[in-house]
């Protein structure tokens, strides 16, 4: 069962994407996710960011066996979206806050800290921290907060100074380019050209937070 959902899931996102090129606000290309170093995922969006993408009225899709239970519809992918917050954020007491996963220190240490106090997995879940290790060199790190599960490959996060310019990422799309899908390599999507980016990043892994945390809304780190 989990399985056909999270593959209806998927399979309307897709078709989500596809659908919206024939929209006057929007111009979509999809010739697909940019994985093992085929051609990126490309999106460009002539409308406001922050505008969910419309549900297409109907599509063709190859359901489930009919004795399976219904699937609910899942809910519009939001775009991704840049904010501007009140002071300049780092990534580190932004995930901090927003994901409960009480750490300090700088983001390439997260992943060695997290032991013995939270669980670590190799595999996203919805709330956990995903860990990066720097693009040359680990001494340098970042961290995001997963928001939402697409598909085996692809996550959506919410970070923040992912350009070194202190600014929010919201709704942005992460995708693994690891040869046995095991979430070792990563792309994340740049907002600068609407595609996922060229730079592949190790992942570190994923801490999960505790169950009983009360989240803050991004609204309110964004003041």
């Amino acid at each position: 069962m989990q399985n056909a959902k999270s593959w209806v899931r998927a399979a309307l996102c897709l078709c989500a994407l596809q659908l919206t090129a024939a929209c006057s606000s929007f111009n979509i290309a999809l010739p697909d996710f940019g994985i093992n170093g085929s051609q990126p995922l490309q999106l460009s969006f002539a409308g406001p960011v922050s505008s969910p993408l419309p549900q297409p009225e109907s599509a063709s899709l190859i359901l489930p066996p009919s004795d399976a239970a219904p699937v609910a519809k899942p809910e519009p992918i939001a775009l991704p979206a840049v904010i501007v917050p009140g002071r300049k954020t780092q990534c580190v007491p932004f995930a901090r806050e927003l994901s409960g996963v009480n750490i300090r220190g700088n983001a390439n240490k997260w992943w060695d800290k997290a032991a013995g106090l939270y669980t670590r997995s190799s595999a996203p879940s919805d709330g956990s921290v995903l860990v990066l290790r720097g693009y040359r060199t680990d001494r340098r790190g970042h961290v995001a907060v997963v928001k939402e599960i697409v598909s085996d490959r692809m996550i959506i996060v919410d970070h923040a100074n992912w350009f070194n310019d202190g600014k929010l990422y919201l709704n942005s799309p992460v995708i693994d380019v690891s040869e046995s899908n095991d979430w070792t390599q990563v792309r994340v999507w740049n907002t600068r050209t609407n595609q996922f980016g060229s730079r592949v990043y190790k992942v570190k892994g994923f801490i999960l937070p505790a169950d009983n945390r009360e989240l803050p809304s991004v609204a309110s780190l964004a003041s």
